[in-house]
């Protein structure tokens, strides 16, 4: 394991993967503040400075800044060859409105450089995020960060930290135990044969099935945990797991942290964590009758074996008034991204078979279709639908609107309507993702392509963008599933099935893709023009 003085521990031999995080977009953010009552710290103008702290090689930031024009990015990360691919990803997307620093949260100029980042005189963010990193650093960069984060943000501005925690990354602290020992006495350049030999370790100690062993009647989910890693991605289990600072963490430690430097605790960038009124009934008691948010957020946690939060924090609360709140949600817009009816979930419960069943870290969510119907057909207009719109639906249920639409949107079956501003962004984000598909079929791995008039981003495989390329030269039918698994086979990727496992004969091969193609020509492709990521006449 890496332990040299620049990186203070960090696993620094490989670089990180490529990754888009919806919920760390202005909008999202917005959103999130607003169902609180908190007031978005945009200007009215809807201008706006955000800052990234550990932006990895920078693609999510890269997305945000093609779909978000009327913002300013900063990214900071310590790692070079990070910094050296976000630079280059920007010049290649043509953009202008972001900046990327090599810069330890640890050196005492960083916050000058932030403040100095951007034109103008000196700077305060409207929104600075952390994404996962703070489980991953030693204890002195996490005061850093969250030092860092408070000087940079502006009074009513907020902060964005997600973090592995307790209770659900016990069973998984066992794994990583044994690996740091194991990566201690390895070749550093055999570790995919160290992840395999702790996780058979881990798998004969935890015994079988109908045998358990103490370790396994004690930690019943570590088995799952275990057969849920992709050895495929090395890079991203080392990010994940091969840092001397990894350390998951119980909320209450985190949110008294933050208390320390003027960061109070808002909300969750999980929406349906949001509401304490989806906890299965048999936990709502214990939790509704502590007033303690330390405890009241940790008895959450225990209840649903939290293993993963995204937490909002404000730089000093700007509160509205349940009036002003209330009207500016009337206001905000949403766009669907596929119709609720492809979301059926096979289960022998004839209720769960209806669309309007979400999967949440409070346990399964299941809509009352009487409710959720009539809303559900307002947000699946094409044009867009306000929440005002909503209301006029809702009748009675009316005050549940904010769980229902946080539950569409955390289902990825709704987005924002960004109106002007998304038409604002149209064609930066189509040429933008025109680079991005070269960039792809190139052998690049981007996950994601921009959908400007939602604010968001997509994902788009390889096998979809060969088989849009292939689509656009003519080609149809086996010409055309023959023509991407070449393309497969020339960049040396592997084509899955639908269990995610290697497909080795021909035929099954062609199979599988022309079953993609289906799917990607007949109903991904129109959501993806609609929203603005590619013209109508492209493909």
């Amino acid at each position: 394991m890496a332990n040299a003085m620049w990186d203070h521990g960090y696993h620094s031999r490989t670089t990180y993967g490529n990754g888009y995080y919806r919920e760390l977009t202005p909008d999202w953010l917005d959103y999130a503040a607003l169902i609180q009552s908190h007031q978005s710290p945009r200007h009215s103008d809807q201008s706006f400075r955000y800052l990234e702290l550990g932006s990895g090689m920078g693609f999510g930031l890269c997305q945000m800044a093609v779909a978000y024009p009327e913002g300013q990015f900063v990214g900071v990360d310590f790692n070079p060859s990070h910094i050296a691919q976000a630079q280059a990803l920007a010049v290649n997307l043509g953009l202008s409105n972001v900046v990327f620093l090599d810069l330890d949260f640890l050196d005492p100029a960083a916050s000058a450089a932030l403040r100095d980042a951007l034109p103008g005189p000196a700077q305060t963010y409207h929104y600075v995020a952390a994404h996962g990193i703070y489980s991953w650093v030693v204890d002195e960069v996490r005061d850093a960060l969250l030092r860092l984060a408070s000087q940079a943000l502006m009074p009513g501005g907020i902060f964005y930290c997600s973090y592995n925690c307790y209770p659900g990354w016990l069973g998984r602290s066992v794994f990583q135990k044994l690996l740091s020992l194991e990566q201690g006495r390895s070749d550093p350049s055999a570790e995919r044969q160290c992840f395999e030999a702790v996780i058979a370790k881990c798998q004969h100690l935890l015994g079988t099935d109908a045998n358990p062993s103490p370790l396994g009647v004690n930690l019943p989910f570590l088995k799952a945990d275990l057969a849920n890693l992709d050895l495929r991605n090395i890079d991203y289990l080392n990010g994940e797991y091969s840092n001397v600072g990894w350390a998951p963490v119980y909320a209450a430690d985190v949110h008294q942290r933050c208390s320390g430097y003027r960061l109070s605790y808002l909300a969750s960038a999980s929406l349906p964590d949001c509401f304490e009124a989806l906890l299965a009934a048999s936990l709502r008691e214990v939790v509704l009758q502590e007033s303690n948010p330390l405890l009241r957020q940790t008895l959450i946690d225990l209840a649903t074996n939290k293993s993963f939060r995204r937490d909002l924090f404000v730089k000093g609360c700007n509160r509205l008034s349940r009036v002003q709140a209330d009207s500016r949600l009337a206001q905000v817009r949403f766009l669907p991204l596929e119709s609720p009816a492809a979301h059926d979930v096979p289960t022998a419960d004839a209720a769960a078979r209806s669309p309007y069943v979400f999967m949440t870290s409070f346990g399964q969510v299941i809509g009352d279709p009487a409710v959720y119907g009539p809303i559900a057909a307002v947000l699946a207009r094409s044009e867009g639908s306000s929440m005002e719109e909503l209301q006029a639906s809702a009748g009675e249920s009316a005050d549940e609107l904010p769980i229902i639409t946080s539950l569409f949107l955390d289902a990825g079956r709704i987005a924002f309507d960004r109106v002007e501003r998304g038409e604002a962004a149209l064609a930066l984000a189509q040429k933008a993702n025109r680079s991005l598909l070269k960039l792809i079929e190139a052998g690049r791995t981007y996950p994601t392509v921009i959908l400007p008039l939602a604010g968001t981003s997509v994902e788009m495989t390889l096998v979809e963008v060969l088989i849009l390329q292939a689509h656009r030269q003519g080609l149809q039918g086996k010409m055309l599933a023959s023509c991407v698994n070449l393309g497969l086979e020339a960049l040396g990727a592997q084509l899955l099935d639908a269990s995610q496992f290697p497909i080795r004969s021909m035929s099954e091969a062609l199979k599988r893709i022309s079953a993609i193609a289906a799917d990607c020509l007949e109903r991904r492709l129109p959501m993806m023009r609609r929203l603005g990521a590619f013209p109508a006449d492209w493909f």
